[in-house]
C-alpha cells in the first residue's frame, strides 16, 4: 500500500529553508505578482516606491521613502520584508524615514548569518547565535566587538543595535526566534531642559546672519550679482531662519495667489483690542502641528517679502512642467531656468556667469531642448538643499567635491575674513527664532508656546537658551535694588555677587551678616516644641487660626480640635 505524502514540514527557496507554518505569511514577499494597497509595487519586487504612503509625499523625496532589499542575502529577507510592509501599511499614509532605514542598517547582520551558512530561522535560536549576530551590528573600527569591553565606545557605535531592536523583537513574538534579544546599551540620555537653556551654541550668530543677508544686499544692489541657482537658495534659506519654521515646510510651502503667494495680512489683537494688520506666513505643517501660519515680525517683513517673490517668480517660470503632485508648492527648480543643476555640473557655474548676470537665459534665445527634460522640474528636495549648504566630499575623486556654500563665501562665526567658517545647521533656526520671542516681554507666554507649532506647550523651553541672560539681568537688577538688610547678605551667597551700598561708610550695607529666612528662631522653636499651636481650630462660625484656649468669637463657643 502506498504512503500516502504528508505535508511538507518547510520550504526551500535559494538554499535557505522555511518552516510550513512561516510559508503562508513569506510567500507573497518570495514568489507570486501581489501588490500592495495602492498598487504602486510587487511584493515580491526588491525595491518599493512608497513615497505615496508618506504624509505631504513628494516624487521629488521618492528616494527618501525607498525601499531596497536586493542587497539582502540570507533568509532574513522575506521576514523584514513582511515586517516593513506591516510598518508601511500601518502608518495611515504617514509614513516616516525611521521605517525605510532598516533595510540600509541591518546587512552587516545579514552578511554574517549567510557566511556562516545559517539556512533557516530556527538557526537564530542556538546558543550564542544572537549574540555574534548583534556584535556584527556594533560599528567598531576593525571588525565587530574589536575593543569593546577595553574602550568605552561612543553612543554612535550601537545605533545600529537600536534601529534594529524592534524587528529581532517581532521575529521572536511572531516566529518564537530568537529566544531573547540583547539589551542596547549606549542609548542617549534624556535630554535636560536646564542644560539645554543654557546651551547658547544652539543660536546662529548675528555675525553670520548680517553675512548672509549683506550678500543678499549686494545682490539686489547690483555690486556683486548671484547666478539663479544660489539666489534661489539664498532665498530659501533667509526665508528659513526668518520664520523658524522646519525646512520640510519650508520646502513644502503652497504657492498661493498673487505675487505675494504665501504671505497674507490678517488683523491681531493687543491688549483686548484690534490693531493693526499682521503680515503670517502659510505652510504645511508636519509632525502633527496643530496651526498652519507663521507669525513675520516687523523686523523681518520687507526680507519675507523678498524672498517670497522671488522665488515664486522662478517657479512660476516652469510650473507647467512639474509633476501634477508639486505643482502646487511655492519653490521648485528646473534645468530650464537653471535653478537647478546636476551635483557634479555645480561647480562649473560661477557666480560671474554671464548668463545670470544680464537676467537669465530665459530671456535669450534657446537651443530646442529634449522633451524628457520636464522631469528635471521638480520641487526643491532636503538633501539638495543641504548638498548647497554642506557641500559633498568625493572619496573617489577629491577634485569632484563639492565646498559648501559658507564655505566658498567665507561665512565665518565672528564675521572676520580670517576667522573660521560656521557651519548652519538647519535646525538651529528654530532656536534661535524661539530665544528671540523669549526675550521679548510683548511677546505673552501663550504665544511662546504656540510659535513653534508643537502639540506640548512644554517644548518650548527646550528652544529659549536665555538662562544665561536672565541670570545676568536678575543679578544686575539686585546690584542696583535699594534692598538692604541682613537676608541680603544670603542673597549675595545664593547668586555669588557682593551688593554695595551707599548707605554706610565705605559704601556697604549697614546691617550685619544674615542668612535669608522665613521664620524667626522663636516662631522656628514653637513649631518643633508645639506643633498643635499652628493647628487650625472648628468653631461656631467656622474655623480658628488662634491655638488652644479659650476663643469666643462674636459670642461663639470653641469647637472641638478639627480632625
Amino acid at each position: 500500500m502506498a504512503e500516502i505524502p504528508s505535508e511538507p514540514t518547510s520550504f526551500k527557496v535559494g538554499g535557505n529553508l522555511y518552516a510550513a507554518g512561516h510559508w503562508e505569511d513569506l510567500s507573497p514577499f518570495l514568489i507570486g505578482e501581489e501588490r500592495d494597497p495602492k498598487g504602486l509595487f510587487t511584493l515580491s519586487s526588491d525595491v518599493w516606491e512608497a513615497w505615496p504612503y508618506a504624509d505631504r509625499g513628494r516624487p521629488t523625496e521618492a528616494i527618501r521613502y525607498r525601499f531596497r532589499f536586493g542587497h539582502l542575502r540570507s533568509f532574513l529577507k522575506p521576514y523584514l520584508k513582511r515586517y516593513c510592509f506591516l510598518k508601511l501599511i500601518g502608518s495611515g499614509e504617514k509614513l516616516k524615514t525611521g521605517a525605510v532605514v532598516l533595510p540600509r542598517v541591518i546587512p552587516p547582520a545579514d552578511r554574517y548569518i549567510a557566511d556562516n551558512n545559517y539556512r533557516s530561522l530556527d538557526d537564530l535560536a542556538l546558543p550564542g547565535v544572537i549574540d555574534a549576530v548583534w556584535e556584527s551590528l556594533l560599528s567598531v573600527p576593525g571588525g565587530a566587538g574589536a575593543g569593546r569591553k577595553e574602550v568605552e565606545l561612543p553612543p554612535s557605535a550601537f545605533m545600529a543595535q537600536g534601529q534594529t531592536a524592534s524587528f529581532w523583537k517581532y521575529l521572536k513574538l511572531h516566529y518564537g526566534a530568537p529566544l531573547y534579544v540583547p539589551p542596547t546599551p549606549g542609548r542617549r540620555k534624556k535630554h535636560v531642559v536646564v542644560a539645554a537653556r543654557a546651551d547658547a551654541s544652539k543660536l546662529i550668530p548675528d555675525a553670520v546672519m548680517r553675512q548672509l543677508v549683506n550678500k543678499l544686499a549686494l545682490h539686489r544692489d547690483r555690486v556683486a550679482t548671484l547666478n539663479r541657482y544660489h539666489h534661489l537658495r539664498l532665498c530659501v534659506l533667509l526665508l528659513h531662519i526668518c520664520l523658524g519654521r522646519r525646512m520640510e515646510e519650508i520646502l513644502g510651502s503652497p504657492r498661493g495667489k498673487g505675487p505675494d503667494g504665501p504671505l497674507h495680512r490678517y488683523p491681531r489683537r493687543h491688549d483686548g483690542e484690534q490693531s493693526e494688520d499682521a503680515l503670517w506666513f502659510e505652510f504645511n505643517p508636519n509632525k502633527g502641528g496643530p496651526s498652519d501660519v507663521a507669525y513675520v515680525s516687523p523686523e523681518w517683513e520687507d526680507l519675507a517679502y523678498y524672498c517670497v517673490r522671488h522665488l515664486a517668480r522662478y517657479s512660476d517660470e516652469v510650473r507647467h512642467l512639474a509633476a501634477r503632485e508639486e505643482r502646487g508648492l511655492l519653490i521648485l527648480v528646473s534645468t530650464l531656468n537653471w535653478t537647478y543643476y546636476r551635483a557634479g555640473n555645480v561647480g562649473v557655474f560661477t557666480d560671474e556667469h554671464k548668463d545670470f548676470v544680464n537676467g537669465g537665459v530665459l530671456n535669450g534665445p534657446r537651443r530646442k531642448r529634449d522633451p524628457r527634460n520636464k522631469y528635471r522640474t521638480r520641487a526643491l528636495g532636503y538633501d539638495s538643499f543641504r548638498t548647497w549648504l554642506h557641500g559633498r566630499a568625493s572619496l573617489k575623486d577629491p577634485e569632484r567635491s563639492i565646498p559648501g556654500i559658507m564655505e566658498r563665501w567665507n561665512i565665518t562665526r565672528g564675521g572676520s575674513a580670517e576667522g573660521p567658517v560656521y557651519r548652519l545647521l538647519t535646525h538651529l533656526a528654530r532656536h534661535t527664532r524661539q530665544s528671540a520671542i523669549a526675550r521679548d516681554p510683548a511677546v505673552t507666554l501663550l504665544t511662546r508656546q504656540r510659535d513653534l507649532n508643537h502639540s506640548s506647550p512644554d517644548t518650548q523651553l527646550v528652544y529659549q537658551h536665555i538662562i544665561e541672560e536672565q541670570n545676568r539681568e536678575l543679578i544686575g537688577k539686585v546690584e542696583e535694588s535699594p534692598l538692604a538688610g541682613q537676608d541680603m547678605y544670603g542673597l549675595q551667597k545664593l547668586l555669588g555677587i557682593e551688593v554695595l551700598r551707599d548707605a554706610a561708610p565705605g559704601g556697604r550695607s549697614a546691617y550685619g551678616r544674615g542668612l535669608i529666612t522665613l521664620l524667626s528662631p522663636r516662631v522656628t522653636r514653637l513649631l518643633e516644641e508645639a506643633p498643635e499651636y499652628f493647628e487650625k481650630n472648628v468653631v461656631s462660625l467656622g474655623i480658628c487660626d488662634l491655638p488652644d484656649g479659650p476663643c469666643n468669637l462674636f459670642g461663639g463657643k470653641l469647637g472641638k480640635k478639627a480632625p
